[in-house]
C-alpha cells in the first residue's frame, strides 16, 4: 500500500544514467509510431514525454497507437524495454490482441516483442501510485538498457473509488479520500515528468470528464488528442488527431494517415 511518506527523491534516482550525445540526438528525433504524419510533428529535447488522450467512445485507435509504440521501440534495438503499467479494466487483453495482430502484419518477431515488454497491472489508485512512485525507480535502476514507460488509463482507478457507496455519516472521510487521490495524481505526474529526463515517458488514457485536463496537459510537452467527429449528413464518424507542443499545434484526419484494420 502507498504511504504519503514514501516520496521519490526527484532527479537523484537516475544520476548514474549516462546518455551519449549520439543517443540524445536519436531520442530527440525519435519516430514514435512509424507514422510520418505524426512523427514529423514531434521533437523531444530536454524531456521525452507525451500525453495521449482518447476522447472517442472506442479505444481501438488508442490501442493501435500503443501497439505501434511498443513495436517501433523493439525494432529500434532488441535490448530496448517497454514498461507498460495498466491502471484500467480490461486493457491488457485487448492490447495483447492488437500487439499480436500488428506484429504479424509488420512481420516482426512476436516473441521478441513480448519479451521486451514488462507488464504491471494496478487494481486501485493506491497500487498505481505505489508502482510509479516507489517501485518503478528501483526497476529502472536495475535495467541496463534503454527504457520507455507507458502508463495506460491512469484515471480509471482514480475515479473508480468505492466512495459513492459510503454512508452519509462518512461523507467527510470520502471527501478526504478524494483530496488524497488528487494529491497522489499530482505526485505521479511529477514523477512521470522526472522519468522523462532519462527515458521516454508516455501517459495514455481515455477521458470523458474533462475535469483534470488542464492539470495533466500542463505537465507534458507533447500532446496527441484523439477526437471523434460525427458527420450526420453522411452518417459516419471520423477520427481527428489534434497534435500539440508548447509552441505549435496541428490537426489530422486519421483515415488520411493510415488504415485501421
Amino acid at each position: 500500500m502507498y504511504s504519503p511518506n514514501n516520496k521519490i527523491k526527484n532527479d537523484t534516482t537516475y544520476s548514474t544514467k549516462f546518455i551519449s550525445a549520439y543517443e540524445e540526438l536519436i531520442d530527440n528525433n525519435r519516430k514514435l509510431f512509424n507514422i510520418p504524419s505524426i512523427d514529423d510533428f514531434f521533437h523531444f529535447q530536454d524531456k521525452k514525454n507525451i500525453s495521449i488522450i482518447n476522447r472517442c467512445k472506442t479505444t481501438h485507435f488508442l490501442y493501435h497507437l500503443i501497439s505501434k509504440l511498443c513495436i517501433q521501440y523493439s525494432k529500434n534495438n532488441q535490448n530496448n524495454k517497454t514498461i507498460l503499467i495498466d491502471g484500467g479494466g480490461n486493457n491488457l487483453g485487448c492490447l495483447y490482441i492488437d500487439l499480436i495482430k500488428l506484429s504479424v502484419k509488420e512481420q516482426f518477431n512476436t516473441n521478441q516483442l513480448l519479451n521486451n515488454i514488462i507488464l504491471s497491472r494496478a487494481f486501485t489508485f493506491y497500487q498505481l501510485a505505489n508502482v510509479i512512485i516507489n517501485e518503478l525507480p528501483i526497476l529502472i535502476q536495475k535495467l541496463n538498457c534503454k527504457i520507455q514507460i507507458i502508463v495506460l488509463d491512469i484515471l480509471d482507478t482514480l475515479f473508480s473509488s468505492s466512495t459513492n457507496k459510503v454512508k452519509s455519516k462518512l461523507i467527510k472521510n470520502a471527501s478526504d479520500i478524494k483530496e488524497d487521490k488528487i494529491k497522489l495524481l499530482d505526485e505521479i505526474l511529477q514523477n512521470m515528468i522526472s522519468f522523462s529526463r532519462y527515458c521516454f515517458s508516455i501517459l495514455a488514457f481515455t477521458d470523458f470528464r474533462n475535469i483534470l485536463n488542464k492539470s495533466i496537459f500542463s505537465r507534458f510537452n507533447q500532446i496527441l488528442e484523439i477526437v471523434s467527429i460525427d458527420n450526420n449528413q453522411k452518417n459516419d464518424n471520423k477520427t481527428m488527431l489534434h497534435m500539440k507542443t508548447t509552441h505549435t499545434k496541428k490537426s489530422l484526419i486519421s483515415d488520411s494517415i493510415l488504415e485501421i484494420v
